[in-house]
């Protein structure tokens, strides 16, 4: 994820599908898949991105909706499963008994959609490039950082990655640099995503933040992933127009991946780009799309109403990030003024019902970690003016930054900023768009002097340390964008993310939390409830904490129809 659009966008804005021609029953897939008529699906995964992904390059992206569309074509040496597990993808895997030695042995039949076979060389190229100081990627550190020789190969200090190794073709080895339960699930994450070098080797990356000059996301043809999907592409060289004609809506269209080395898909798939996620769901309402999230303030019209709906659990969370560099927020007192003043169960249970529920630590509910926080800050407005009269900064004005995703959102930061004006806080709130707020918290809250800023997360991958260790150690700058720096709190993750028992391992995280939410360096708002519609006549997909959208049941794009008849 990965910050998603839910570290983005509102949870459960899922997939927008709309059926349209059907596969006959005979048309084989080896064929030129564009030639062949198949059902449509577009997914709602750019709501809130009319201008598409920010970047379609692995070790470059951060956020869900480019993290999902990544996945179409790209494939990984592992994956999640939607029940949370890591599965081979690529490859398959022993580890040795000290649980530091990985070995992966390539899929025979793995091959990118160019047709070149998927080799260990070009796995080991990948990880490589994702950590290599000219990538500029902020995230390969945490999500690769435990290979073994990653930091100092990541600063430049060293040419070799030691920690990964080519043994033969189709055989790599990877060496991590202490034992750590997560460091499988870690590496499913896009970062690790296996390129073909014969492509990408040589390629610009662009410049962070935007990387808009990144060959991958300027140039359709340059992915050529091992995913079950490929780009539908132009016969422009570069640019959107590769992508989608000039003057046309922005989209990306996909087809099955001939060379695919797993089951066929048997659909077509468009990604249109959507302002709002409110715009999706009016599409859906006119019949032009099949599936998508329900903004919170429709809710009560479809829940319990109609076979349509589907509602499951939702693994992101939502919460305020405070500069902790800069007035006023650099005072432990001006943070806590702020936590104690968010009315947590009134966002839940009378704006975002059924679509949220309050949260008061950093781990969200159902996962290793999780815990009531009944010691952590809760609504009390007396208490945010207590702290308030000790803040050397109570008068200086701020801005509450947030993403203007939907009307849920203008109506729950509305209600908060209208709190913090109640308790005494001099505050005033400013919205932006989809666009402008994922490169905001995309980096360090410094760059751009932002005092304080909403961000959402949901689990790149099912283990409390891509909550707890991500989100707060103070090892680098995203995505701990507040910069808060507390080494107490470091050495109890770091402790965490490597305890074998699951008990003693949840109590530490458990006791960092508290640390970080009694310090106001991580102000809880929500969990999210994800709520989606699905026509009746899509099968194949289902909810799964483990993703933000809709999924195919399996992660097995083949299981997916369209069935009107």
């Amino acid at each position: 994820m990965s910050t998603s659009l839910t570290k983005v966008l509102p949870v459960g804005v899922a997939l927008l599908l709309a059926g349209a021609l059907f596969l006959t029953a005979n048309a084989s897939l080896s064929a030129d898949p564009v030639k062949i008529s198949l059902p449509t699906l577009r997914l709602n995964y750019l709501a809130g991105l009319p201008s598409l992904a920010q970047t379609l390059d692995p070790p470059l992206d951060y956020a869900a909706p480019a993290a999902d569309t990544i996945a179409l074509t790209n494939a990984n040496l592992v994956h999640i499963l939607p029940n949370g597990k890591v599965a081979s993808d690529l490859a398959t895997w022993t580890v040795s008994k000290n649980h530091l030695v990985y070995t992966f042995a390539i899929h025979k039949n793995g091959r990118f959609s160019n047709g070149h076979y998927v080799t260990a060389q070009d796995a080991a190229f990948s990880i490589r490039r994702a950590l290599a100081p000219s990538t500029a990627s902020s995230i390969a550190p945490f999500y690769l950082g435990l290979i073994h020789g990653a930091d100092t190969f990541h600063s430049g200090r060293t040419k070799v990655l030691t920690g990964v190794k080519v043994l033969s073709r189709r055989t790599l080895r990877i060496t991590i640099s202490k034992p750590a339960a997560y460091f499988l699930a870690a590496l499913t994450y896009p970062t690790a995503d296996v390129l073909d070098p014969a492509v990408v080797s040589g390629q610009s990356v662009g410049t962070p933040p935007d990387f808009k000059d990144n060959y991958l996301t300027s140039t359709c043809t340059a992915n050529q992933g091992a995913g079950p999907f490929k780009f539908v592409c132009l016969n422009a060289t570069s640019g959107t127009s590769s992508f989608y004609r000039a003057g046309h809506t922005p989209m990306y269209t996909f087809v099955p991946n001939p060379y695919y080395y797993g089951r066929k898909p048997h659909v077509r798939i468009e990604l249109p780009g959507y302002a709002t996620a409110q715009d999706a769901y009016k599409q859906y309402l006119a019949g032009k799309l099949d599936t998508t999230s329900i903004p919170a303030v429709y809710l009560s019209r479809w829940k319990g109403r109609s076979q349509q709906y589907r509602s499951y659990p939702s693994s992101s969370i939502t919460y305020l990030t405070p500069n902790v560099r800069i007035p006023p927020f650099d005072n432990v007192h001006c943070r806590l003024a702020v936590a104690y003043a968010v009315d947590r169960d009134t966002l839940a249970n009378r704006i975002l019902t059924g679509y949220a529920r309050p949260t008061y630590g950093v781990v969200p509910r159902g996962m290793l970690g999780y815990y009531p926080g009944n010691d952590n800050p809760h609504y009390d407005p007396v208490r945010a003016r207590a702290e308030l009269a000790k803040c050397p900064s109570r008068t200086t004005p701020f801005e509450l930054l947030y993403g203007r995703l939907g009307p849920e959102y203008d109506n729950a930061f509305t209600n908060i900023a209208t709190t913090l004006s109640t308790v005494g806080m001099n505050v005033k709130l400013k919205g932006v768009s989809a666009d402008d707020w994922l490169k905001l918290v995309g980096q360090p809250l410094d760059r751009a002097n932002i005092q304080i800023i909403h961000d959402s997360w949901e689990q790149d991958y099912p283990d409390p340390q891509d909550y707890c260790t991500l989100l707060l150690h103070s090892s680098g700058g995203w995505p701990n964008i507040g910069r808060w720096h507390n080494s107490t709190y470091d050495r109890l993750v770091e402790r965490a993310d490597v305890e074998s028992n699951r008990s003693r391992r949840a109590q530490i995280y458990i006791q960092a939390q508290h640390l970080a939410l009694s310090q106001g360096a991580f102000i809880s708002v929500s969990n999210g409830i994800a709520s989606v519609l699905i026509k009746p006549y899509v099968h194949g997909l289902i909810g799964s904490e483990a993703y933000a959208r809709p999924v195919p049941k399996n992660y097995d794009w083949a299981n997916v129809s369209i069935s009107k008849h």
